[in-house]
């Protein structure tokens, strides 16, 4: 009798989505890693160069040596957008640069296994870092109304780093903090300034307890996040930064 098909003890199956890949919006010196949101496929492939060595000791076979390892990233994700037009800062990023030439069409990216079942640890040895070119192509534009997407396809420059990876240790090592919330006398529904330190993998933001969506806020850099003010905010409201070490100590802004 044939036995079920099953993984050797204290293993188990992997699933597709866990793995994660992340575009940098700051720059190589000032790196602000943003994860990809809401990909429905992810392809990574390591593409050779090879050369001809073959020699009369191959007795005719062909031998091919490896003289460098490539790295090709295919992502699809979907594309939401607000009201006023603008897309998620990841997918914005993206988009321009393949709407560009020369060194604004080159991304800084980095993937990696990311699991997502509990208390499981990410691959130390599955983690990489490298610069791509970058093309887009939309799909799901047939007229069905189906959810918009977009494949991009990131050719490697150069070649791949190994790296710790992110997953291991998410966000920063340090609580962030603020030091103001600008401009004065804005309404819910409205954009402020929070203004600080250590805003680098920051995961949540709340304004008068209330939470702010992950679509309503934005890191531009390890400094500065945008932020609408929560529906029903009102009046002296605390304001609280979040990451993966701890919260801020809660800074006060009165909602108009």
């Amino acid at each position: 009798m044939p036995l079920p098909p099953t993984v050797p003890a204290g293993f188990e199956h992997a699933s597709s989505y866990e793995y994660a890949m992340d575009v940098n919006l700051g720059s190589v010196a000032e790196p602000l890693w943003q994860r990809v949101r809401l990909l429905t496929n992810l392809t990574v492939t390591r593409p050779k160069t090879t050369r001809d060595e073959q020699t009369y000791e191959d007795n005719g076979a062909p031998n091919q040596g490896i003289t460098g390892v490539g790295h090709q990233l295919v992502p699809t994700l979907d594309t939401p957008r607000k009201a006023d037009g603008s897309r998620l800062p990841e997918y914005a990023k993206m988009r321009d640069a393949a709407n560009s030439k020369g060194e604004a069409n080159t991304l800084h990216v980095r993937w990696y296994d990311f699991p997502k079942t509990e208390g499981m640890t990410p691959d130390p040895d599955d983690a990489w870092e490298g610069f791509v070119t970058t093309d887009e192509t939309w799909v799901n534009t047939g007229p069905t109304g189906e959810v918009r997407a977009s494949q991009f396809t990131l050719t490697g420059k150069g070649e791949a780093h190994k790296i710790p990876n992110p997953a291991s240790t998410p966000g920063a090592s340090t609580p962030p903090a603020i030091t103001a919330v600008t401009p004065a006398g804005r309404s819910a529904g409205e954009q402020v300034t929070i203004t600080g330190q250590n805003f680098v993998g920051v995961t949540g933001v709340t304004i008068d307890a209330l939470a702010v969506g992950a679509d309503a806020f934005t890191v531009v850099n390890a400094s500065t996040i945008i932020a609408v003010i929560p529906a029903t905010a009102a009046g002296p409201s605390d304001v609280v930064v979040t990451n993966a070490a701890g919260s801020s100590d809660p800074v006060s802004y009165t909602v108009a």
